[in-house]
């Protein structure tokens, strides 16, 4: 229906769906679409975006790109290294064939100036 966002027709880019480092903030774009590819206004809270695994839940930030109707920012940051999906939906279809984007987080790198602190702190 014109107007009304379609799943298959509505864009999702950016790095954000890219395998990451723990504790990087992540952005990603949703451009909603409706079945003729024209962009569409919706609420945030229209569209329902999640990320996580069996372990954790990553908090997303979702906001509304001012001047570009339907355009979604959604950022987070995922602090536990791991294996994610991120699944994205408009009211009750999935976006997209796949039900979810799969998404890694390695792990960051060791501060070796906190480890040897916390170190040299158990050991006395």
């Amino acid at each position: 229906e014109a107007g009304v966002p379609n799943a298959k027709k509505s864009i999702i880019v950016g790095s954000g769906l890219d395998n990451s480092t723990a504790g990087d903030l992540s952005t990603f774009f949703v451009q909603c679409r409706d079945r003729h590819g024209n962009a569409v206004a919706v609420f945030p809270s229209s569209v329902i975006i999640t990320m996580g695994n069996e372990r954790a839940t990553v908090e997303m930030n979702v906001v509304s790109v001012l001047g570009f109707p339907g355009l979604l920012n959604v950022s987070y940051q995922a602090t536990l290294a791991g294996e994610y999906r991120i699944n994205i939906t408009f009211l009750t279809s999935i976006v997209n064939a796949r039900s979810s984007f799969r998404k890694f987080v390695f792990p960051g790198s060791l501060d070796f100036l906190i480890a040897s602190l916390m170190m040299h702190r158990f050991l006395h």
